[in-house]
């Protein structure tokens, strides 16, 4: 609205209004409805989320419009104060998921555009804004809009960390080698090795809770075979959505069938990263102490080695160690944009269902019913027609796709 006003603003013939709405009809656009906008927004609190760019840029735009510089000088100076809090060293938004990330770094770069070159007007004095720049002026907000470009598999779909969207909107071509990145402070890296259709990256997550997370800390996805062999689901609004963010839903370790600490500000959840190497062209390791996940483990550790022996022949050594707890699950999914088949080398009969007692027996009926506050487990409900069988030694297990 403010901006079909400005069009308006100084070629309309407001007089013609005058007789429907009455005198100074643009005097009552700009004081009743911009300008108590701008007041009734700014009065809220400021909880600096991925939402809250759009108000700065409101408030741009507004103070632009009225001539009001003290409204620009407020959305300017939130707009900085958003970058102090929001983003990690590495310049990944909180939120830790490239979708996000993605959104917000993009909503902050319309404030910038809308602020772009904006003078104060002679009279004021103090604090003044000559031929304004934010980016010239935010090396670190530079860094921020990039960050996400090196999210990517090699099929240059991106990493579904997190909350991240189903629907595509990646452009780039196909990369023709695979580069391991790390995000210490995010708490993600990606170890990657081989080139063209060898390429393969093996993702590993120990992140916090700071929003639109999954309780998944050591948590991994893998890409092989120019495919996204082991996946995570990524985000959802359906009845499925406590189970996206379950732990159960993803490759790591669930301890006594619950699901990971939720964490917060005050308490992160964010592990450790205790060595990582890739300097060798064939070889990668990382080692991770993901131990805050589940405040009732002394030892949640994840080893991660990636080795390419040759071409067409890259293999993983995955060690998982746990303490505490009394039952450790040790979850492997296979693709979920196909199908796959598991053949095991050890003996399975039909269970009716994994739901321990306590579990309850409704199926959830919308994003809401996700159990974190632990009175019952629904999620383990979409585990259907499972098979059960006693491991008592070494295992082989094979997934055909």
């Amino acid at each position: 609205m403010a901006r079909a006003y400005a069009n308006l603003q100084n070629d309309y013939d407001w007089k013609r209004m005058d007789i429907i709405i009455g005198v100074e009809t643009n005097k009552r656009i700009e004081n009743d409805l911009l300008l108590k906008g701008y007041e009734f927004t700014s009065a809220n609190p400021e909880t600096y989320s991925n939402m809250s760019p759009g108000t700065y840029r409101y408030m741009v735009s507004v103070g632009k419009i009225l001539n009001k510089p003290e409204l620009i000088h407020e959305g300017v100076g939130r707009f900085r104060k958003f970058l102090e809090l929001g983003f990690f060293a590495d310049e990944w938004w909180k939120e830790g998921t490239e979708s996000y990330h993605a959104q917000t770094v993009n909503s902050l770069r319309s404030v910038a555009l809308a602020a772009q070159n904006y003078t104060n007007p002679v009279n004021k004095s103090g604090n003044r804004f000559e031929n304004l720049d934010l980016n010239a002026e935010m090396p670190f907000f530079k860094k921020a809009l990039q960050a996400s470009q090196a999210t990517v598999l090699p099929n240059v779909r991106k990493i579904p960390i997190n909350d991240k969207w189903a629907f595509k909107n990646e452009v780039a071509k196909p990369t023709d080698q695979t580069v391991s990145r790390l995000w210490s402070s995010l708490g993600n890296a990606a170890l990657g090795v081989g080139e063209g259709k060898d390429q393969t990256m093996l993702n590993l997550k120990w992140s916090g809770n700071y929003g639109h997370s999954h309780y998944d800390n050591g948590s991994i996805i893998l890409f092989a075979q120019e495919k996204e062999l082991l996946s995570d689901i990524g985000y959802t609004h359906g009845e499925y959505r406590g189970w996206t963010i379950h732990t159960a839903s993803h490759i790591t370790v669930v301890v006594d069938q619950m699901v990971q600490d939720t964490g917060n500000p005050e308490k992160p959840v964010t592990g450790n990263l205790l060595f990582y190497d890739d300097k060798h062209p064939n070889v990668k390791v990382i080692d991770v102490d993901a131990s805050p996940a589940y405040e009732k483990t002394d030892v949640y550790m994840r080893q991660l080695i990636i080795v390419h022996a040759a071409p067409g022949k890259n293999y993983i050594i995955d060690r998982f160690d746990v303490k505490g707890g009394e039952t450790h699950d040790w979850f492997l999914h296979g693709m979920y944009e196909e199908e796959g088949t598991l053949r095991l080398s050890m003996p399975l009969s039909d269970s009716k269902t994994i739901v321990p007692d306590w579990g309850g027996t409704d199926k959830p009926k919308n994003q809401y019913e996700s159990d974190l506050v632990r009175k019952n487990d629904l999620c383990l409900l979409f585990y259907q027609r499972c098979e059960i069988g006693a491991c008592e030694g070494p295992m082989d297990s094979n997934i055909e796709v």
